[in-house]
């Protein structure tokens, strides 16, 4: 009875947190896979779409629900394949962010490190929401860019023996800040996309200087 008990509230906060979102984001639809259950919210932007995730990982003693945002732009293209993750500086308090390269085309990567005012709102954004990890990963083939984005809050802990539940409920001011950071996410790449259709127009046009 007190394992439903905490596996209800755990979705029970989680779909506090989804209508939160709907807010700002719009309308969603909501999908149950085998890892947990999915919001898909793919009207808010012109650049993207963003699913919202409730994951799981249960032991024998606890279990930990967390919240992950998948954010997606499809027809996106910036050339090569690259992989990179979020990575914070600064030994006691965070004094900066930077992208670093985790293979493929690097080149993409140092742009973005590159992009002063890029990188100035992603660590303001970080100071606001505590991060657990972000990844990017863009695949040239079909021309799509994934940024997979966990923060520390959002999520649930449930302590089976002796049972406690623990809740770690967004703030309306982390729920504002992740939904700029997903419209900042797509008006980058969207102007790196017109960066890298310049510097392709340009080499093609010297090439066909060169052969005249």
């Amino acid at each position: 009875m007190g394992f439903d008990k905490g596996e209800k509230k755990a979705i029970m906060l989680f779909e506090d947190h989804i209508e939160a979102f709907s807010e700002l984001l719009g309308p969603y639809r909501k999908r149950k896979g085998e890892r947990g259950i999915s919001y898909y919210f793919e009207n808010y932007s012109q650049y993207s779409w963003t699913k919202i995730s409730c994951m799981s990982n249960k032991k024998l003693l606890s279990n930990t629900y967390f919240i992950d945002f998948t954010f997606v732009m499809d027809d996106l293209d910036l050339g090569a394949d690259f992989k990179a993750k979020l990575v914070f500086t600064g030994a006691i308090k965070m004094t900066g962010v930077k992208l670093k390269a985790g293979g493929g085309d690097q080149r993409v990567v140092e742009a973005l490190n590159a992009n002063r005012p890029f990188m100035e709102e992603l660590l303001k954004c970080s100071k606001e929401v505590d991060f657990y990890s972000m990844t990017f990963e863009y695949n040239a083939h079909i021309r799509q860019m994934k940024v997979v984005i966990t923060p520390y809050n959002g999520g649930y802990l449930w302590i089976k023996f002796p049972p406690v539940f623990y809740p770690m409920r967004f703030s309306g001011e982390e729920i504002y800040h992740l939904c700029q950071l997903l419209n900042l996410l797509g008006k980058t790449f969207r102007d790196e996309e017109m960066n890298h259709e310049k510097t392709a127009d340009s080499k093609m046009q010297k090439k066909m200087e060169a052969r005249s």
